[in-house]
């Protein structure tokens, strides 16, 4: 990627487009009632790995028709009461996520001077990073019977079917290190789980701050530029 990408995007709605779905999905799902839940993730995780493998398209033309792909099994996993489907979808889900933050931090990297556009960015990949952790969770608590403790379960106790919601909670109380307590990993993966999250939260914060620094201070003044 070339140092005018951000510049020469022919889309620059996309970048806020993705990091408000992102936004919403995070922040905005919980005022909708519990049972349109797991629909209303399908359908904005499609939009956000849509939005994302738009915006990535340059670098990697195949995440599109990938995307579509993963788009098409997220969009009936709703519909298909099998635990082993829908462990195929989170994983395909977060593989997905990662392979989407590594090109955002390829295309912050690769980026002359720090925009707007960078630090939105920067921003959209710090959250999608968390849902990949949201869908490591996920997948953790339909394998390991008792995984967690009691808040993350359905109801109904139907391990194959975690509330989303309390997933990606929990994964960002421990991406953010912040572990509030109310939810708790018992199995001895998922506590190492739960480390790994949050060491990946504080290596990202790390690592994009210190990206984001370094090009500001970089910077030539204007007075220098017009000389």
């Amino acid at each position: 990627m070339n140092d005018k990408a951000y510049t020469e995007r022919n889309r620059p709605w996309i970048s806020p487009l993705l990091l408000g779905l992102t936004i919403f999905t995070l922040f905005a799902m919980p005022i909708f009632p519990e049972d349109w839940h797991h629909s209303l993730y399908a359908i904005f995780f499609s939009l956000i790995f849509l939005c994302a493998a738009y915006l990535v398209r340059g670098q990697r033309p195949l995440m599109f028709p990938i995307s579509l792909v993963i788009v098409l099994v997220t969009d009936i996993s709703p519909f298909i009461a099998d635990g082993s489907f829908s462990a195929v979808t989170r994983f395909l889900q977060f593989v997905f996520f990662v392979l989407l933050v590594v090109e955002l931090i390829k295309q912050i990297a690769a980026s002359p001077e720090v925009s707007g556009m960078v630090i939105m960015d920067a921003v959209t990949a710090y959250l999608l990073l968390g849902l990949a952790s949201g869908m490591t969770v996920i997948l953790s608590n339909t394998a390991i019977k008792d995984a967690y403790s009691d808040p993350l379960v359905l109801k109904n106790g139907d391990v194959f079917s975690p509330d989303i919601q309390d997933a990606m909670y929990y994964a960002f109380t421990a991406y953010t290190t912040t572990g509030f307590g109310d939810i708790t990993a018992r199995h001895p993966v998922t506590k190492s789980l739960s480390i790994l999250i949050a060491i990946c939260g504080q290596l990202y914060a790390t690592i994009i701050l210190a990206l984001l620094v370094g090009k500001f201070a970089s910077r030539k003044p204007e007075s220098t530029k017009k000389t």
